[in-house]
């Protein structure tokens, strides 16, 4: 039974938005290295280690676990509140089920599982996540500039775009949501008027 409902759950909530990507502040001018060929040559070749060095010792600069602690703090909930409104109402999930999540103390308790496990599995993830980034970071990169950006964290500059990065991009994501919220209801009521056009909806 566990199996089929996490199946129905998967089928039918939305997959989540990635986590958006560590912030790549560029310094005023990065130095080119002459001896790195360009990024879009690395497409498919293998990445020099050397480059994937220099982008982890950024990554750690850049705080990533911290960005993807800030990032799934956001993403969790609204994942949660999906999955589980996929669940409660839909009746090809056993009724056992519906009837415990159809209490709003007993949602509440099995969204709040739900993240915990969440949370846990995507930070036992960590470290795959970060090294795929970092791959990214050294195909798009040469060493030069991956050390340049590092170099540019340290700097007031820096230090400051990595503390109000997070912050800004909460205000954005809560931004983005609700201009969501909005399109999604004007484009449903625009939807029912075309469907039904001598139906008033009060969507």
């Amino acid at each position: 039974m566990i199996s089929f409902i996490i199946a129905l759950m998967l089928a039918q909530t939305a997959p989540p938005p990635a986590p958006p990507p560590a912030p790549r502040p560029a310094p005023p001018s990065a130095p080119s290295s002459a001896s790195q060929p360009p990024a879009s040559a690395n497409q498919g070749v293998r990445v020099d280690p050397a480059r994937i060095a220099a982008a982890e010792k950024l990554l750690k600069a850049l705080d990533l676990t911290a960005q993807y602690d800030a990032s799934f703090a956001r993403l969790i909930p609204v994942l949660s509140v999906q999955a589980f409104d996929s669940l409660k109402d839909n009746v090809r999930v056993p009724r056992t089920v519906r009837s415990y999540l159809a209490d709003p103390a007993n949602l509440n308790t099995a969204r709040a599982k739900f993240g915990e496990a969440a949370i846990a599995g995507f930070r036992a993830r960590y470290p795959e996540l970060i090294r795929a980034t970092a791959i990214e970071y050294a195909k798009a990169f040469s060493v030069d500039e991956l050390n340049a950006l590092t170099s540019f964290s340290d700097t007031p500059a820096g230090q400051k775009a990595l503390k109000l990065l997070p912050e800004l991009q909460g205000r954005l994501f809560n931004i983005g949501a609700a201009v969501g919220a909005q399109v999604g209801r004007e484009a449903m009521r625009k939807t029912l008027q075309d469907l039904f056009p001598t139906e008033r909806s009060t969507t």
